[in-house]
Parts: structure tokens; sequence; C-alpha cells
């Protein structure tokens, strides 16, 4: 997967820390589009001096977001996944193959309780950019 990356940073964390956005910025790969597996990890969304350890906050999953970027992405597939194996969340065709954000569609909201791991499936267009937002609340 030369080329590819999935860079993930704390987008927003509300004054209380009642609400957190995680934005996992995607870029496929210059041979097949694809992108690693990737682990959110505490360093990732930390910031200087305050590493918020989101598996121990109380958080849920609540929305899952996406929006393609300059090069647009095949519509394609996100699995959302914690350390046990348990798919916390799966939908076909949420990433967006557009710049109008796309909303994915959760049946319940999921307790966290370990590092969570997005896994991105059915995506081939080579160099394709877009960005997908998790929101978790308590």
């Amino acid at each position: 997967m030369a080329g590819s990356s999935v860079t993930v940073t704390r987008d927003y964390i509300s004054h209380n820390g009642g609400v957190m956005v995680v934005k996992l910025a995607c870029v496929g790969d210059d041979g097949n589009g694809s992108v690693p597996a990737t682990q959110i990890t505490v360093a990732d969304i930390g910031a200087v001096g305050y590493q918020l350890n989101y598996t121990q906050m109380g958080y849920y999953l609540y929305e899952v977001w996406s929006i393609g970027g300059a090069i647009l992405p095949d519509a394609a597939d996100i699995t959302i996944t914690d350390e046990l194996g348990s798919v916390l969340y799966t939908e076909a065709n949420v990433i967006a193959a557009s710049t109008t954000p796309n909303e994915g569609t959760l049946a319940k909201y999921k307790a966290i309780t370990s590092l969570l791991t997005m896994t991105v499936a059915n995506q081939g267009t080579v160099d394709a950019l877009w960005d997908v937002y998790l929101k978790f609340v308590r």
C-alpha cells in the first residue's frame, strides 16, 4: 500500500467532554486505492499535555460521516470494530463519492470500551482523498 495513509486527529471536543469528533483523513493507495486498517489510538486524539483516553470516558459511537476530497473516492464501505473484534458499525457505500457529506446509519449506539479500528473496503480509486468523521457522545 505505497502512498496510502490514514491520519487520525481529534477534530472537536465540547468544553465538558460530552461530545467528541474524531477525523480520519484518508489517501487511497497510488496503485489500487486501498487504505490500511487503522486503529484510533489514545495518542492520536490527545493534545499537548492532555491525553484523552476515550476508552474510559463512557463514550458511545453516535454518528459516522464521510466526505470526498479533490480526487473523489469510490462509494465504499466502512467497518468499525473494537479490540475484541466486535463490530460497532458497518455500512456499504457510506464513503461519499462526492463532496457532499454523507451520514451513515447506526441502528443503535454502541458503548466504547476499547480502542477502535476502521477498515475500508471496495475503494479502488488511485490517490482518492476523503475524510471520515466519527462522533462520540456520553
